[in-house]
């Protein structure tokens, strides 16, 4: 199937290297296109009130991208872009990048966002946001591609902005986002036949590298559960484990095929032969394990409700088992997960049939590559047809004055791994 959009487009620049998702860009720079991505990295801009001070330790009142020649078109993760006559940003969470952008690693700085109490601290968050959000509001953005979900993430947006008193920003940062589905190119016809008409044990895959995060112990006390009642069941988890698990519950790790870490390739393969994805997970921002389940015509038991609101867009009630997450009882949803887990294997014929829906749905439906791709060629050459000038510091409204310092984005990644290191983070994944 040819994916291509015509268009005049002849290169984009994707940076910042570092901030690329492995499922969502990956999908991005595997796809068929009219044009080359550019993967040349740009620098970063802090602004702060003093000279010297860390980006990582210190909330930046602003942050950006700049190449020192003009780059043409550019795609940016996350952050606005100086410089550039044409540029649009593409997030899975609209209040990240405004609220705290790299920072978000500092335990500090996300707790004293969360508590609030520190009339000083909002006052520059407030400011923070306000520059952030007017540079995203420039004639060179020519969109937001948002990889979330539109409607939680509007409504965040909103009452962000109403708590800072600053509602008056959201009617043009709102107008710029645009809904990106991810995608992945469904399996060929043959493979999912081959898969679904064996009658062989059926292939439980469990896919995640945040053990905490993705309740990869709730995952692993149901499927010892539902192991015991189907014992023909070939279970495979895909994460990394704390030595404790093992130590402690050796049971839990009895007779599964686990692996610490596997390239995206690998994964995409596991996915191929198996026939349902338990994806127990506290929250996602843009699912695409789940969307690579559904291109690969497996059936899938995963939460919906808040955090997971993404489950009920991909799947709706045809592609999945959506099992409510009882936030306020966590023993319930595991025993509704768990629940739901036994159903689809008494039910074989329904999982295939949730499988193939899956399957046509990534192959031609709304989470396609060529819908993906139609949106984001669309805003593409939105963006060249802006003819003015790119964004500079000097057109921000800034209220105090401010210190710019530059990092390469090797000595940036530098900074962040020693900062990590001293802090003891050892995830990247957190809730402000």
């Amino acid at each position: 199937m040819d994916y291509r959009v015509e268009s005049d487009i002849k290169e984009v620049r994707l940076a910042p290297r570092g901030d690329l998702h492995t499922g969502y860009h990956a999908s991005l720079l595997e796809g068929v296109w009219q044009f080359s991505y550019n993967m040349k990295d740009a620098e970063h801009v802090f602004l702060h009130e003093h000279a010297k001070e860390s980006p990582l330790e210190v909330l930046p009142l602003g942050e950006f991208l700049v190449f020192d020649q003009d780059p043409g078109l550019v795609h940016s993760v996350r952050l606005p872009v100086l410089g550039a006559r044409s540029w649009v940003a593409d997030t899975d969470d609209l209040m990240i990048a405004p609220l705290c952008g790299r920072t978000f690693i500092n335990e500090g700085v996300r707790a004293a966002i969360r508590n609030g109490s520190d009339p000083d601290f909002i006052s520059i968050v407030r400011d923070r946001v306000r520059l952030m959000l007017s540079a995203y509001g420039h004639a060179s953005c020519a969109g937001i591609l948002l990889r979330g979900d539109r409607a939680s993430n509007l409504h965040v947006l909103d009452t962000w902005l109403d708590y800072l008193d600053l509602r008056y920003l959201f009617p043009a940062v709102a107008a710029k986002v645009q809904y990106v589905p991810p995608a992945k190119p469904a399996i060929d016809k043959a493979s999912l036949d081959s898969k679904w008409s064996l009658s062989t044990p059926v292939k439980v895959l469990f896919c995640g590298r945040d053990f905490e995060s993705k309740n990869g112990h709730m995952a692993l006390r149901i499927m010892r559960r539902v192991r015991e009642i189907f014992g023909d069941i070939e279970f495979t988890y895909v994460g990394r484990l704390p030595s404790s698990v093992a130590k402690i519950e050796p049971e839990l790790v009895t007779n599964i095929r686990q692996f610490h870490k596997l390239q995206r390739s690998e994964v995409l393969a596991l996915m191929e032969e198996s026939h349902l994805l338990i994806h127990p997970s506290k929250f996602e921002s843009i699912g695409i394990s789940l969307v690579e389940a559904a291109a690969a015509g497996m059936a899938v038991v995963t939460f919906a409700g808040p955090g997971m609101e993404y489950s009920e867009r991909i799947f709706g009630a045809q592609g999945a088992f959506l099992v409510p997450n009882n936030q306020a009882s966590p023993d319930e949803s595991e025993d509704a997960f768990e629940a739901a887990v036994i159903g689809a294997m008494t039910e074989r014929a329904v999982m295939e049939s949730m499988g193939r829906w899956n399957h046509e749905r990534s192959r031609s439906g709304p989470f396609s590559i060529s819908e993906r791709n139609r949106i984001i060629s669309t805003v593409y050459l939105e963006a060249l047809s802006h003819d003015g000038i790119g964004l500079s510091l000097d057109q921000l409204e800034l209220h105090r004055e401010l210190v710019a310092t530059r990092f390469t984005a090797e000595a940036l990644s530098e900074l962040e791994t020693r900062f990590m290191k001293k802090a003891g983070v050892g995830s990247s994944r957190f809730v402000i």
